[in-house]
């Protein structure tokens, strides 16, 4: 091991009597002759990367649609099929004359990808009902059959920063269907029981050939409707319309990544040592990939010496250079989740204080060669010293669990085998001298 090496300043006896070993007693202080502090900073880092092939997608804050191609993961597309409402006032006035029939996006200005490209967005009514592939649950894998025919589709380039909602025209003949019932109080658009029998629910899709962003919107009813514009002239000419809106009834997102020309082979539920990932792991929790670290030599730090105690734990996460941009940012935040053998994602892990290992990436913006993650990992380093557990415990390093974040942000991270801007726990420790 690489070990600094410090002269201790004199110590609180109650530091000694918590080292690992037996303890002693130096009366009311320890003098400095007794003690040295020691950084280690060559603990290995077991890093892997876990691909897993579903996971559930119904319980999304944010839907995400769209599709781009990323060389790294793979062209990743992401499409939610969502049930709509009755309006919630059914009813027409007297001369009501039709006009058009629109499926309208308010965007939550989440993007990832390029914006500058264009993309088709379809609007495909559902041949069947959304119903549970499995219990509770429906999964990023999962599919609802369509009608083959688009209710509508539009090309659209979005401005992130500007472009605030999407309006797609969609087909006259289902408008008039839509409206004559409305006119004629049917009873399949009075509830909105009885409008999912008839209309079922719709997918918002994209073209086949699509690879620029994915962009985000809320599950919201002000966010996702379906309006039916009419107007009337009695007493005087008005614009009027009714509202299909978002039902959070059930509803997922379909997320499917083609990674047949990415860097990740097509292995789902195995460990991709970084050692054949060109030493770095990969994290896209939102399209199941997870980057797992293990510390299996972290216990011979206990034969530095005599006593050993930790009094400081930090793992420094860095992110391969080049590896991202503009286009495809950074998580805003990353979390280290449990695990183990089993790649079971364990819940957040707290320290002593009750507070969540996460971080910000601190960013190189200059020259994007030293952005990193930081984590104070003490307690839980310290759980691992000195508790119980296996070699096999580490966690993940991802932004959310799995099917919980309306987001699709990756990184790529060097391993603690590079040898340029390695990833590496550094510990400090206090022991006595022999």
């Amino acid at each position: 091991m690489t070990i600094k090496k410090f002269w201790a300043l004199p110590l609180l006896c109650a530091i000694i009597c918590s080292c690992t070993k037996n303890d002693i007693q130096f009366g009311n202080t320890v003098d400095d002759s007794y003690t040295r502090l020691l950084e280690v900073d060559t603990v290995g880092i077991n890093m892997s990367t876990f691909v897993l092939d579903s996971f559930a997608t119904n319980s999304l804050s944010d839907l995400l649609f769209g599709r781009y191609n990323d060389s790294a993961f793979g062209k990743i597309s992401a499409k939610p099929f969502v049930q709509l409402s009755a309006p919630a006032d059914p009813g027409l006035e007297s001369g009501a004359v039709y006009d058009s029939l629109a499926f309208v996006l308010r965007l939550n200005h989440y993007f990832y990808g390029d914006t500058t490209l264009g993309q088709t967005i379809n609007i495909n009514e559902l041949a069947a009902p959304i119903d549970y592939t499995y219990s509770s649950s429906l999964f990023n894998t999962s599919n609802v059959a369509e009608n083959p025919v688009p209710l509508g589709s539009k090309y659209v380039t979005v401005n992130p920063g500007h472009t605030d909602s999407i309006s797609i025209r969609l087909n006259d003949a289902k408008g008039l269907e839509l409206f004559n019932k409305l006119k004629q109080a049917s009873t399949d658009v009075q509830t909105t029981d009885a409008f999912l029998k008839y209309f079922r629910g719709v997918s918002i899709g994209f073209s086949s050939t699509d690879v620029s962003a994915i962009y985000g919107v809320k599950k919201k009813a002000d966010s996702i409707f379906m309006r039916l514009y009419y107007h009337v002239t009695t007493p005087y000419p008005e614009k009027k319309w009714k509202d299909f809106a978002y039902y959070s009834g059930i509803d997922f997102n379909q997320i499917i990544a083609d990674r047949s020309s990415s860097r990740l082979p097509y292995v789902f539920k195995k460990e991709i040592s970084s050692d054949v990932l060109n030493h770095q792991g990969f994290t896209q929790a939102s399209a199941g990939v997870l980057l797992k670290m293990t510390f299996p030599s972290l216990r011979n730090v206990m034969q530095i010496g005599p006593t050993v105690k930790l009094l400081n734990a930090t793992l420094i996460m860095n992110v391969a250079p080049g590896s991202y941009d503009k286009k495809l940012k950074l998580p805003s935040t990353l979390g280290l989740y449990s695990t183990d053998a089993t790649n079971i994602i364990g819940g957040l892990i707290y320290n002593s204080s009750g507070t969540s290992y996460t971080s910000e990436p601190v960013s190189d913006n200059i020259y994007s060669t030293n952005t990193y993650y930081s984590f104070d990992v003490t307690t839980y380093v310290n759980s691992l010293l000195n508790g119980s557990g296996t070699e096999n415990n580490g966690f993940f390093l991802i932004e959310n669990a799995p099917g919980t974040s309306g987001t699709i942000n990756r990184a790529i991270f060097n391993d603690s085998k590079t040898t340029s801007n390695p990833s590496k726990l550094v510990l400090s420790l206090l022991t006595l001298k022999d």
